[in-house]
């Protein structure tokens, strides 16, 4: 049965229909539109920096703890368990020590005068 030009449907790259292909397009630019937060921001650059050593060849064993706002996931992947079980003591110790170390003391620093008066005198 011959189609009509208006009854073409032309489908993407990937076999998408065009009402895929909108979605798809309307999904991205959502994403692109909604701005991350800083801790957000530290996650993928570190992930980054990570996914370039392991495509440099530099990494080949990784374990990852991903933490949300109200679970945590935690996997690992590569040969070299025993080097990723070292290396959580140390990131166990990192957490120990940002989450033990002392507030900073916001309240300002109030500069008082030296009491007035005699002063011992000193030999």
């Amino acid at each position: 049965m011959p189609h009509d030009k208006d009854e073409h449907i032309q489908f993407g790259p990937n076999g998408d229909s065009p009402k895929e292909q909108a979605f798809a397009k309307d999904l991205r630019s959502s994403f692109k539109e909604r701005a991350l937060n800083p801790a957000s921001l530290a996650c993928i650059k570190l992930l980054e920096h990570v996914l370039a050593d392991a495509k440099a060849g530099n990494v080949t064993t990784v374990g990852i703890v991903a933490c949300g706002p109200s679970d945590f996931g935690a996997n690992i992947a590569g040969p070299n368990a025993q080097a990723v079980y070292m290396g959580c003591g140390v990131l166990q110790a990192k957490i120990v020590s940002a989450v033990t170390q002392p507030a900073p003391d916001m309240r300002p620093t109030i500069l008082r005068p030296a009491p007035l008066g005699p002063r011992p005198v000193r030999r």
